[in-house]
């Protein structure tokens, strides 16, 4: 099993104050912002979440949309993975009660 420790990932600075009020209405939430500001600074080729503040279709995401991806984690595993439907069902209900500890 692989250990999220061996996992690469680039760590961000948060962005300040001034950075997030300059980006006000870059998604519906504005709690949500210093993620989609990571995100985009990190150029990413996908913002994966469920968070529907990050993944509307409409018009609450409409400046953050021409910079980066967002979607849903479901629709990541079944679009951009090639996961199959009945894969994605076994997987649908676990929690993380349901994995060993590390």
């Amino acid at each position: 099993m692989t250990s999220w420790a061996n996992c690469p990932f680039e760590r961000l600075p948060d962005p300040g104050r001034d950075k997030v009020a300059a980006h006000a209405g870059l998604v519906r939430d504005s709690k949500d912002i210093p993620i989609a500001l990571a995100a985009i600074t990190a150029a990413v080729d996908y913002l994966v979440s469920n968070d529907k503040d990050l993944t509307a279709q409409d018009e609450t995401t409409a400046l953050l949309r021409p910079s980066i991806q967002p979607i849903a984690v479901g629709r990541f595993l079944r679009k951009v993975m090639g996961w199959e439907e009945t894969t994605l069902e076994r997987i649908r209900k676990r929690n993380w009660s349901d994995f060993p500890a590390p």
